[in-house]
Formats: structure tokens, sequence, C-alpha cells
């Protein structure tokens, strides 16, 4: 049996190696024949000395092995997590100390520059008050109310998919997604059903929701105002779009799981009876402090949404009564812990200990750790800048069609490079030359052709964004492991799908405009 074993784990290491040579090879042909060249080349070299902090030469022979490294390093974690999703924090940890001791990129920066904190304390609150509301019952009652109005599978799809778009809508993403999937998570409780597809179908509704304003993804705020883009803009050009690709987005879930969607029908069926019991036994409550409890922990999400959606406003308010300027997306980090503060009237306050332990998806913290100082590394070298200038070289600025195919391109490539990076960083680097392009009379469209590209191609993968890896970590803290296959079944045609309708709005805004 041991034997059996370490020849396996022979047989992997000699296929990783080999993996490792491959990606290698082809990151550094990639890179030593890329050239920043001209005003264009110029401009992307300024921005990375800017980000580094000191002048820098792309081209040379150092930089371009240094662009190879960081390259099959990120690529390697990819490929491990794609061969088994279990070893993704194990490799991406392996990643960084290999990276580390490499020294190509220094260790100071890593630390200060590299990770985004208010993110992960964000994360970190939202999940902590997640697992303190869901002691009230909030998601219990929900998930009965979602099961008690819904007559058949299309039904539950279309409750389940407002639920979750508009949640992200007016919270952001990765918040939101915390709270559908909570929802979904209690389904288990009433049906037998596998309950992984209809965790990554929250998951896609989630995303899809997530640009129809800017507050519902990161990208979108950064768009924003980066590019100086007025929220009625965003509300025309996203808004419309979020509501059309979620409709797509139903309709193709039950044709290509059709089989499953008859299933969930039979279930709902036979379920009927007991969900009218459980939503009945809800409604009358016998206890008190129960009634009480719930009440108050819708009270405390309602006040959190309110708090999440206008926590820019709250940052001014504060900066002008203080005198001390408040940056709102800091302050949106604490959010979650002042919610947490006023949970303590209806819990434990010593329950919060054992809380933070197992409401908070310490690997998925881990993970997203390395992914930002993994993914800092490619912008450090100028990697990612290499790609974005590929990108912009092939551009045309020229009337409808050179515009139209610009923006597709923009699209398309932000798309597939989302799938397997961090959306963020690809948007934030690809941002740089088309921001050139705008001034040399590339179409403003080109900007949401980027936010399409980069919410949408992060449905692909189960690492394309925020929200799916933490989906995928509560799944599996539930022992439902979601794989790459699984997750592709539904996402790949889908999500195809929803590229292309997006890469038709964003042509017809171009025409609108020529």
């Amino acid at each position: 049996m041991l034997e059996e074993s370490m020849v396996i784990v022979l047989k992997t290491m000699i296929k990783l190696t080999i993996y490792i040579a491959v990606i290698f090879f082809l990151s550094y042909l990639f890179v030593s024949m890329v050239h920043l060249t001209g005003p264009l080349g110029s401009k992307i070299t300024e921005v990375v000395t800017e980000y580094r902090g000191a002048p820098v030469n792309l081209d040379s022979e150092y930089a371009d092995l240094s662009q190879a490294i960081t390259l099959t390093i990120f690529f390697t974690v990819i490929v491990v997590t794609i061969i088994k999703m279990e070893w993704r924090v194990a490799a991406a940890i392996s990643g960084i100390g290999i990276l580390v001791m490499s020294a190509i990129v220094p260790p100071q920066d890593l630390v200060v520059k590299a990770i985004d904190w208010r993110l992960l304390l964000f994360l970190i609150g939202s999940m902590t008050l997640a697992g303190v509301l869901r002691e009230t019952g909030v998601f219990n009652r929900l998930a009965i109310l979602l099961l008690s109005k819904s007559e058949s599978s299309l039904g539950l799809l279309m409750l389940l998919g407002i639920f979750s778009a508009v949640l992200s809508m007016v919270l952001d993403e990765v918040s939101s997604i915390i709270y559908a999937v909570m929802v979904v998570l209690e389904l288990k409780r009433v049906m037998r059903i596998d309950l992984k597809p209809l965790i990554i179908f929250a998951v896609l509704a989630t995303n899809t929701g997530s640009i129809a304003l800017p507050v519902g993804n990161p990208i979108g705020v950064y768009i924003a105002f980066t590019a100086n883009v007025a929220v009625s803009e965003f509300i025309v050009k996203c808004l419309t779009l979020s509501l059309l690709e979620l409709m797509v987005l139903v309709l193709l879930f039950k044709l290509v799981l059709r089989d499953y969607t008859k299933a969930l029908d039979q279930e709902l069926k036979q379920s009927k009876e007991l969900i009218s019991k459980l939503s009945l036994a809800r409604t009358i409550d016998v206890s008190r402090i129960g009634v009480k409890r719930f009440k108050t922990g819708v009270f405390i999400l309602i006040f959190f949404v309110a708090l999440v959606v206008s926590s820019e406003h709250l940052a001014n308010l504060m900066s002008i009564l203080t005198g001390v300027s408040i940056d709102p997306h800091a302050l949106l980090a604490f959010i979650p812990f002042f919610s947490i503060a006023m949970a303590i009237f209806i819990t434990d306050p010593s329950s919060i200990n054992k809380l933070i332990e197992s409401a908070v998806e310490w690997p998925t913290m881990l993970f997203f750790i390395a992914l930002f100082i993994l993914s800092y590394s490619l912008s450090y070298t100028g990697a990612i800048a290499k790609i974005a200038y590929v990108i912009a070289s092939v551009s045309s600025l020229s009337g409808f069609e050179g515009n139209a195919i610009t923006a597709n391109i923009l699209l398309i490539s932000s798309a597939v490079l989302s799938s397997v990076l961090d959306n963020l960083s690809v948007i934030v680097t690809l941002m740089q030359p088309v921001k050139v392009l705008v001034q040399l009379g590339l179409s403003r469209v080109s900007y949401f052709s980027l936010l399409y590209g980069g919410v949408f191609g992060g449905n692909y993968t189960p690492i394309g964004s925020t929200a799916n890896i933490v989906a995928v970590s509560m799944a599996e803290r539930e022992k439902m492991g979601i794989s790459w296959s699984e997750w592709l079944k539904i996402a790949l045609i889908s999500t195809t799908i929803q590229i292309i309708i997006a890469v038709v709005w964003s042509d017809l805004w171009l025409l609108i405009e020529y």
C-alpha cells in the first residue's frame, strides 16, 4: 500500500516537473520576443517604473528571466489547482517561498504593497458576521422562504438568481456570495439533492449582478474612479446588460443541466409538505426569544447592507466632522466589525471566538494572500505589462470597425486572463494602455469592454474571482468539494454565451456612438 502511494506521488512529481519545464519555456519565449517600443511601450514602462519606484529596463536579459520565473511560479500554482483543488493552498504557499528565495521581488514590498489588507479584513469580518446571523436563523428562514415560493426548478433558479444578483448590486460580490451560499447550504436541511450545481449557479448569478453598479465589483469601483465614469453612465451601459445576462444564465442552466433540473423538480414536489411545515413553524414560532433574535438578525443584516452601500457618503461625513481624511475603501473594511458589535446583543460574546474559528475560511484567506503576492510579482517584473502591450499593439483607433475590433480584443483578452489571473490585477494593468489609447481617439466604450471581460471572464473557473474562491471554500467546509470538471460543466457554455452577448452589447454602443 505504501509502495503504491509512493509510486503515485512519484508519477505526480514527474508530471509536475514536465509541466513546470514547459511553462518556463513558453513564458521565456514570450517575454523575450516582446519588446516595449514606441510611445505605447514608453508609457507602459513609465507605469511600471512608478509602480516599482525606480527606473527599470523591462527588455533586459535579467528582466526577461525575472518575468519568465514569476510567470512560471504563478501558472504552476494554477496547474496544480486544476490537477487537484485541495492542493491549491499548499501550492500557493510553496510558490511564495520560491518567489521570496529567488529575490526577484523585495520581501518588504510583498508585505507592504502586494496584499490588499482591506479586502482580507472585510472578508474576515463578513464571514464572522455571517456566522453570527446564521445562529439567529436568518439564513434558514430565507432558505425556507425561497423554497416555499418555488413551485418548480425554474422558479427556484429565478428567485435564487435574483436574490444573488440584487445582493451583489448593492453590496459587493465578496460579501453577497457569502450570504447567497449560506442560503443554498441551508437547503440541505430539507432537500437530499446535490447542491453543488446550485452553489455554482449562485456564484455565476452573483458575478453577473455585480457589474450593474460600481459598488458591486472592485473592478467597477476602479474603472469608475480611474476613468471618471459617472454613475448614470454606468447604469445605462451595465444595469440592463446585467439583467439580460441573468435571464440568459437561468435559461442556459436549465438547458445544460436538464437532468438535474428534472430531479430538482421532483425533489421540490416531494419536499413540498415538509417545506410547508417548516415555513409554518418559522411563522408561528412559540419562542419569543427566537422571534426576537431573528428580527434583530434581519435588522443587523439590513443595517450592514445600508452601511456598505452608503460607505462613501459616511466617509465624507466623518471627514467633515473630524477634519481627518477618511478613505471610503478603508472604512468599508471595518463595517462588518461594527455590525458584529451590534450583534453582541443577540449572541453570547464568548461564542465569537468559536465563530471566528468556524465561520472564517482561513485556508481561503491564505490563498488570497498568496494570489495577491504572486499577482504583484507579475506586475513588479513587468510580465503583465508585456501582455498588455501585445494586446494594445494590435489595436486600431479609426472609425466604428477599428474601435469595435479593439474593444472586442480587450473584452475577450481580459476575459481569458481573468479566468486564471486575479481579475482586478488584470484590469488595473490593461487600463494603463487603454487610457493612452482613449487619449489618442479610442472610444470610452473600451472601458466597459474591460469591465465586461473582467467580470464575466471570472465566471469561467473556480479561481476566476474572489467570489468563486470563497464559495468553493465554503462548500468544501460542508464536505461538498467542487471540482474543476463540475464547475466547467456549468460555466463553460454559459460564460461563453455571456461573453458573446457582452461583445454584441459593446458593439451596439459603439454603433450608436458612430
